[in-house]
């Protein structure tokens, strides 16, 4: 029988340069027509709040809550400066990567959360109701 001929500071050099290998993936550039991560975070914030709004008010019809959810939607792009084009191209690219659609909504749920703590809207909200 053999004996292995690796102490236990090669195991743990091998098993290190693994693990910074692997956690050095390249960062995906993010095309010049897509909204920049920080960008898909604010208005993917205000598009859940106001969903949030469209499903706490109990419309009778779906159709209903689905067509203001649907004029809130414009409103929050207009305040963002983007168009619907431009968003809806942004979110499948999002789409497209796992890893990036993670970082957008980890920040979401971030900024979802505190707001969730202060326990207010931002004032602008109070001009969709």
């Amino acid at each position: 029988m053999q004996k292995n001929n690796f102490d236990g500071n090669t195991i743990h050099s091998i098993t290190l340069c693994l693990i910074i290998a692997l956690s050095c993936q390249p960062q995906i550039e993010i095309p010049k027509n897509i909204l920049p991560k920080t960008k898909m975070v604010d208005i993917l914030v205000d598009l859940h709040i106001a969903e949030a709004m469209v499903m706490e008010k109990n419309y009778a019809s779906p159709d209903s809550a689905y067509a203001t959810f649907q004029m809130m939607q414009s409103q929050i792009l207009k305040w963002h400066q983007v168009d619907s084009l431009t968003y809806h191209q942004s979110y499948a690219f999002y789409l497209k990567d796992m890893k990036l659609l993670d970082e957008v909504y980890a920040a979401v749920v971030d900024s979802l959360s505190y707001k969730s703590a202060i326990g207010k809207l931002p004032n602008k909200f109070y001009r969709l109701k």
